[in-house]
C-alpha cells in the first residue's frame, strides 16, 4: 500500500508544479577564435522559441569573461552593442544576430550572449554555449622585411659615421693650415 501512496503523492505533486517557462535556445558560431588585439570579428547568434507560446519582448546582452581573474574583461570595451533589445518570438520562431566584436587586450577570454526577457515575462534567461578567445598581441614586424632591415640599419649607421669622420677631418685639416687636401 505504500507503493501506491508514493506513486499517488508523485502524480499529486507533478500536477500542482507550475507550468514549465518557456524555452529558450541560444546558439552562436564560431566557438573558438585565435586572434590579435583590435581584429574585428562577427559572431553569428541565432535565438530560437522552443516553447509554446510567445516569448514577450526579449534583450540580447554580451558577458565576457576572463577565467583567470587576471584583468578586466569589460565587454563594453569590446563591442559598440553591450545590449540588443528584441522583439516578442512566435512559437517555435527563431532571429538570427550579428554581433562585432574586437578583443582589446592580450590573454584568454569567454564571451556569452544571454538572452532574458525585457518585462517580467516568466521566462527563463537563456545563454549561448561558450565562444573561446585566445588574443595574442598584435605582429610588429614583417618577417619578410627582416633581413634588409638588419642590413640596411648598420650600413646606414657606418655611411652617417663615414661622413661625420670625414667632415671632421677637413675641419681638422683647415684649422692645422693644410687647407682641404684631406680626402
Amino acid at each position: 500500500m505504500s507503493g501506491r501512496l508514493l506513486v499517488l503523492s508523485l502524480l499529486v505533486l507533478l500536477a500542482a508544479a507550475p507550468a514549465a517557462a518557456q524555452t529558450l535556445e541560444v546558439g552562436v558560431s564560431p566557438v573558438e577564435i585565435a586572434t590579435e588585439i583590435g581584429d574585428e570579428h562577427a559572431l553569428d547568434v541565432s535565438i530560437v522559441n522552443r516553447g509554446s507560446q510567445p516569448t514577450g519582448p526579449l534583450v540580447a546582452h554580451l558577458v565576457v569573461i576572463d577565467p583567470s581573474g587576471g584583468g578586466s574583461a569589460d565587454a563594453e570595451d569590446w563591442t559598440g552593442e553591450l545590449n540588443r533589445p528584441l522583439s516578442s518570438l512566435e512559437a517555435g520562431e527563431s532571429i538570427n544576430l550579428d554581433w562585432d566584436i574586437k578583443p582589446i587586450m592580450r590573454g584568454d577570454f569567454i564571451a556569452l550572449i544571454t538572452v532574458a526577457p525585457a518585462d517580467r515575462s516568466p521566462i527563463d534567461p537563456a545563454s549561448s554555449p561558450a565562444v573561446y578567445f585566445a588574443v595574442t598581441q598584435p605582429t610588429l614586424l614583417v618577417s619578410g622585411a627582416t633581413v634588409p632591415v638588419s642590413i640596411a640599419v648598420p650600413l646606414i649607421i657606418l655611411a652617417f659615421g663615414w661622413w661625420l669622420l670625414r667632415i671632421e677631418r677637413k675641419r681638422v685639416a683647415a684649422l692645422a693650415g693644410f687647407g682641404s687636401s684631406a680626402s
